[in-house]
């Protein structure tokens, strides 16, 4: 009775031994791939890669001290003009919403005057789901400007997608104090 009792404790444990013994394989096999002391990529330079198969031909990483682009196409027919002061003051706009840490993408479409290049439309194509942040990338596409070095205007639509990175840089404490600064100063009517 006793080896019967033994031989049903081994019979059932034995496939929870071997499937650990088997997972612990899998992951040494894996992490052998891994070069000791290696960095990881970088969120942010992976998204700035230059890509010519990309459906967007600009991209944008917007942080609160940090406005970044990288034309992924068409190199030789448009180019952004350069403006450093309204990177910075749209840069600068998101220390408002810098509350929480997280990244957002959405993806703007631009339309442009086919004679002059100037901005026509713009409209959200995928939003952040954060109503701040989709109006800040509207605002941003409506100061751009762009020169064309062919001459014609091409392409005249196109979309431009935002990597959206907010960190949160103060205590709960502090957003709260300064949520009811804000509130206090805003008018209701009751």
């Amino acid at each position: 009775m006793f080896m019967t009792l033994r031989k049903i404790a081994f019979t059932r444990t034995l496939p929870i031994v071997l499937g650990l013994a088997v997972s612990l394989a899998s992951v040494a096999c894996a992490s052998k791939g891994a070069v000791p002391g290696a960095k990881a990529p970088d969120p942010i330079e992976e998204f700035l890669k230059v890509d010519p198969e990309s459906k967007e031909l600009f991209r944008v990483v917007l942080m609160s001290d940090k406005y970044r682009i990288a034309q992924m196409s068409h190199q030789g027919t448009i180019k952004r003009m350069h403006d450093p002061g309204g990177d910075s003051f749209m840069a600068e706009e998101l220390i408002k919403l810098d509350k929480i840490d997280e990244v957002r993408f959405g993806t703007v479409k631009i339309w442009l005057y086919p004679t002059s290049g100037k901005v026509m439309k713009v409209r959200p194509f995928e939003l952040t789901n954060l109503l701040e942040i989709d109006k800040l990338l509207v605002d941003d596409v409506q100061r751009w400007s762009f020169e064309f070095p062919g001459g014609s205007v091409q392409p005249q639509s196109f979309s431009i997608r935002y990597m959206v990175v907010l960190r949160k840089k103060l205590t709960d404490g502090a957003i709260l104090d300064q949520i009811r600064k804000d509130m206090s100063g805003k008018k209701t009517w009751r």
